[in-house]
């Protein structure tokens, strides 16, 4: 799966990149034919996908609070 390659090319920068949570943030909503290609996109990968427009400043608080979420759960795994 694609998500494999991704974290094999995460892990040839960083060794540890290759086993944090991931999340794929589509950005570019607002163009035309982008939900198609998310759609394959979806298709290709078993990770969780955010959608966003920078643009029409759609979807990035849930970013955020995604983001936010995984970091304190990291926090929380290092002091275990």
């Amino acid at each position: 799966m694609l998500h494999l390659k991704l974290n094999f090319v995460a892990g040839q920068y960083k060794d540890e990149l290759s086993t944090k949570q991931a999340i794929i943030v589509a950005n570019k909503m607002d163009v035309p034919g982008s939900e198609l290609l998310l759609q394959e996109l979806r298709e290709r990968v078993d990770l969780p996908i955010f959608t966003i427009s920078a643009l029409e400043k759609h979807g990035i608080g849930e970013v955020a609070v995604q983001l936010r979420d995984m970091l304190e759960r990291q926090e929380h795994e290092i002091t275990l």
